[in-house]
């Protein structure tokens, strides 16, 4: 049964918008979406893009926060340690996906809630201070956020970790959801081909080509302004996720569902639907707490992830 949306006590009244731009992913403009969420949220929500991206330019204090929510381990619960000298470096050149060819090769898996938590401190206090209205900051990434799963006793890559600030990846909308069957089926046999094992993979990859994001698709765009909206929703209704299969809101685990939801259909639930244009009509509260509303998520207790790899 679709769970239903609906404004729980705490619930952001949202009064601003900043979405933080992914450098190596242009085709998702900052800007464009910001508007885009704010246009959704109401005429009284103001939008700012920031294209230069939050974790683009960090200095070596944040750099060692952003290595140390590396996760070290993929079957083992999150355990943070000092990151060495290169891992540091690396995160001041850029950091996160690394530089591999397949999909999977070279990226590096950080703990979903660890990197939210240093995409918060990343954002200046005084900015949400001094009765500002309550501001949602989406954060675009390519930097993959993992979260462990108990019960599979593994980290799984995810797109969204929806909090505020909210954590849209790139790469996980890539990597997480996972492609069709017949594409691992297809790629399993050209690796069992041996030598000529590479060409078939290549020709498998081209023959599904379409059927799953990529890096540079220009379907990025819309799929992160649906995870975003994911996020705002949820800050919104309380709600981290709708059961409703046919809901844009609805936390997809396959490629097909991705592309249905967000690039085909983008519909929302008519609970969904009805919750954030009750947010549109009622303008926003004054704030209180100034960076206490922006910072904690406890208000809907922890950060949710969605988009499973």
């Amino acid at each position: 049964m679709p769970r239903r949306a609906g404004r729980r006590a705490g619930a952001l009244r949202i009064g601003r918008v900043v979405v933080h731009g992914e450098p190596s992913e242009p085709g998702i403009g900052a800007a464009a979406l910001a508007r885009r969420l704010a246009a959704v949220l109401g005429p009284h929500v103001r939008s700012e893009g920031r294209g230069a991206g939050l974790f683009a330019r960090p200095t070596r204090r944040q750099a060692r926060d952003l290595a140390a929510c590396i996760v070290r381990s993929p079957l083992r619960p999150f355990e943070r340690r000092e990151p060495d000298a290169a891992e540091i470096e690396r995160e001041m050149a850029g950091g996160g996906r690394g530089a591999g060819g397949g999909r999977g090769a070279g990226i590096v898996c950080y703990d979903g809630y660890e990197l939210q938590r240093a995409a918060a401190s990343m954002i200046p206090r005084p900015e949400e201070g001094g009765g500002a209205p309550p501001a949602l900051h989406v954060v675009l990434t390519d930097r993959l956020p993992c979260t462990y799963d108990p019960d599979g006793m593994r980290y799984h890559g995810r797109a969204l970790v929806a909090a505020n600030p909210a954590i849209v990846s790139t790469t996980g909308m890539v990597e997480a959801p996972a492609r069709p069957r017949r594409y691992y089926i297809d790629m399993m046999a050209a690796r069992a081909a041996g030598g000529a094992g590479a060409a078939g993979a290549a020709e498998a990859h081209r023959r599904h080509a379409g059927s799953f994001l990529e890096g540079g698709d220009a379907r990025l765009a819309e799929a992160a302004f649906g995870y975003a909206l994911q996020a705002a929703a949820y800050l919104v209704t309380g709600e981290p996720f709708c059961g409703d299969r046919g809901c844009r809101l609805y936390n997809a685990h396959w490629q097909e569902d991705v592309l249905r939801l967000h690039c085909a259909s983008g519909r929302l639930c008519g609970a969904h639907r009805a919750a954030l244009e009750a947010h549109a009509r009622r303008g926003v509260a004054p704030a209180r707490g100034g960076a206490r509303a922006f910072r904690s998520s406890r208000r809907h207790g922890r950060p949710r992830s969605s988009g499973r790899g």
